[in-house]
């Protein structure tokens, strides 16, 4: 069993990510060196240097830790990556009524989404929709036509949305007007 505190463990995880997201931060500014100094050929070394305002020495330690690393994707890093898979799977969505994304977005931030939502997001929120008392829907929202399109939606898309809902944009949202002729953007 351990016995470190959660809220230690996570404080130590985030620290780790900072330090990841350091290295792929020096990794990538080695990797622009590189390229210049081999762009500017004989007297790169000194060109760049004057230029980022460090010596040669620090020009010669990044081109080392150039050297040693694999070759870039050219993907962003992972932050980055999700934001724009997020974006694109938004996009794929069919448009609800504002005040549909309204109910979903109360519902998410009463709930506590974890990791466990993982395996089936649009399932669990549908199922939340399901519990609602049916004063809690809006006039004009029909809760087993909302639950039915997050049961429609793939793992990405579901994801997508509650990454959207939970940080309260809805504006990144496809939405219709609502009867009253408003949209949620």
């Amino acid at each position: 069993m351990n016995d470190t505190p959660l809220w230690l463990r996570e404080a130590e995880a985030a620290k780790a990510r900072g330090e990841q997201a350091r290295t792929r931060a020096a990794d990538d500014r080695a990797r622009w060196i590189a390229k210049g100094v081999e762009e500017y050929g004989r007297g790169g070394r000194t060109r760049a240097a004057e230029l980022l305002g460090i010596s040669v020495g620090e020009v010669d330690k990044a081109l080392a830790r150039a050297r040693g690393l694999a070759r870039p994707t050219m993907l962003p890093d992972t932050d980055e990556l999700l934001e724009r898979l997020y974006a694109l799977e938004l996009a794929t969505l069919p448009p609800l009524p504002a005040t549909g994304w309204q109910v979903l977005a109360h519902i998410v931030r009463g709930t506590i989404v974890d990791v466990t939502w993982l395996c089936d997001p649009g399932e669990l929120l549908a199922q939340e929709v399901d519990d609602l008392d049916p004063g809690e829907i809006p006039a004009g929202v029909d809760g087993v036509a909302l639950a039915g399109a997050c049961r429609a939606w793939s793992r990405t898309q579901a994801l997508a949305v509650i990454d959207a809902l939970a940080v309260g944009d809805l504006a990144r949202l496809p939405a219709v007007n609502s009867p009253a002729g408003s949209a949620a953007r």
